[in-house]
Parts: C-alpha cells; sequence; structure tokens
C-alpha cells in the first residue's frame, strides 16, 4: 500500500493516524483481524459551540468562511495535540467544552483578522482567558430566546 500523507496547516501526519471510520454517532471499537479499529463521532457537535461562542464574544457583524476553517483547524489540532497516540479522528464528546473554548479562541482571533469583530472589550491576545472565564460561569439560566435566527455563513448577522 502506497503511504499517503495528509497536510494539515504545517503538520504533516502518516494518513494511517486517522482512523477508517467515523460516523455521527458515538459507537465501540470493532475488531478487525486482530487489531481493534477506532470509531471516530464526527458531527456539529465539535465545532458549531465555539463558533458561535467565539462570534458572540467578539461581536462579529458575520461569520466568515475563513472563520468556519479556523474553527475546523482548532477541533483538528486540539484532537492531535491531546489524542494523536490514541489514533482518534475526533476527541471524545467529554472534552467538547475544552474543544469549544479552544474553538471559540481561534475564531475571536479570526474574526479580528477577517476584521468583522466589532467587540472593544475582546481583543485577539485576550480572547482565551475570557472564553474560559465566561464559559466557566455560565449556565443555561443565563439565556433567553430573543427571536428567529438570522444569517448565515458569509452573510451578515
Amino acid at each position: 500500500m502506497a503511504s499517503v500523507v495528509v497536510k494539515l496547516k504545517s503538520m504533516r501526519l502518516p494518513y494511517n493516524f486517522f482512523p477508517k471510520v467515523a460516523t455521527g454517532s458515538p459507537f465501540k471499537p470493532v475488531r478487525v483481524g486482530n487489531r481493534d479499529v477506532l470509531i471516530g463521532q464526527g458531527n456539529n457537535a465539535f465545532i458549531f459551540p465555539g463558533l458561535g461562542f467565539g462570534s458572540i464574544l467578539a461581536h462579529a457583524s458575520e461569520i466568515t468562511d475563513a472563520m468556519v476553517l479556523e474553527a475546523a483547524y482548532a477541533l483538528a489540532e486540539y484532537t492531535m495535540t491531546k489524542h494523536a497516540d490514541s489514533g482518534v479522528l475526533y476527541p471524545p464528546v467529554s472534552e467538547l467544552r475544552n474543544v469549544a473554548l479552544e474553538v471559540a479562541t481561534r475564531v475571536i482571533r479570526r474574526a479580528f483578522t477577517d476584521g468583522v469583530a466589532r467587540s472593544k472589550k475582546v481583543t485577539p491576545e485576550r480572547a482565551a482567558a475570557l472564553g474560559g472565564r465566561l464559559a466557566g460561569s455560565l449556565s443555561k439560566d443565563d439565556f433567553e430566546i430573543v427571536g428567529e435566527a438570522c444569517g448565515s455563513v458569509g452573510r451578515s448577522l
């Protein structure tokens, strides 16, 4: 079998780093021959909480394509940093809050780079500290429904 290399930003990883299967729901590893194949769980829950939280904290006037891409890079790099030895494609769902904070931090920085951040309180340099402090103190009771969602990727909010 030929060796395939996947390039993610400046990182180069052998193709066999990634599992061969990912689904939208959690599954236990599957035994194939003499080894266990880990089943990755991939769904919106790994990107969108951080994308939304970062956009809100940055007071972004829109969610750019680059912000969505930055969220994906943040997830991939978090997974590689924390779980490279286990060969999983996605981190465990139990780490969702940590992933969301990493994604939010990167989205905030990208919003400033893209010129869509309007926040006067959040800066790219303070993004991680502020996001972590706020996320640790928020609960569902801190939110209310104020109307229908508006905007979409690449459109003004």
